[in-house]
């Protein structure tokens, strides 16, 4: 066996062994063989928290579109529409997503923005997910001035 055939032989070996290996066995038998998805509509209960375990400061509920190439789009009854911001997969049934929107103040005056970001966690069916939120809050000359934590649970609309 020549070096080339041999390199081959081992080439083939690994585009074929790496995808049955790379996931969790649960994460792939759930979603038929396939990487879970996010995309689509979720509807959301947000709980804000002092962080640290503190008091709840808030809860509501939110819509969000998951779309194909990463983009996400999200509305809720807290913050006026739209939020805008990307997610990606970061493996088994993991998802990373970071959304920002602007505050307005009263006369839908300027206050600053604020960022969103969450570590999800897929159900094994893929019909619900929870999330641990972290919130940055920005002022009018992008200056973090506050932070805050938060919990979500969601489930699949379509």
């Amino acid at each position: 066996m020549t070096i080339a055939t041999l390199w081959k032989t081992v080439t083939l070996g690994l585009i074929v062994a790496v995808p049955a290996t790379t996931f969790g066995g649960d994460a792939l038998t759930a979603f038929h063989g396939r990487a879970p998805s996010i995309e689509g509509v979720w509807d959301s209960t947000v709980t804000l928290q002092v962080c640290g375990g503190g008091p709840v400061i808030r809860a509501f509920r939110a819509i969000n579109l998951f779309e194909h190439h990463g983009a996400l789009v999200a509305t809720s009854e807290a913050v006026p529409p739209p939020s805008l911001g990307r997610w990606r997969w970061t493996g088994g049934r993991t998802f990373r997503a970071q959304f920002q929107f602007m505050r307005l103040g009263a006369g839908g005056v300027f206050e600053g923005m604020t960022r969103v970001t969450r570590a999800i966690e897929m159900a094994p069916d893929g019909t619900s997910f929870t999330s641990v939120v972290s919130t940055q809050f920005f002022d009018v000359a992008n200056t973090l001035f506050a932070e805050g934590c938060g919990k979500e649970s969601a489930t699949r609309v379509y």
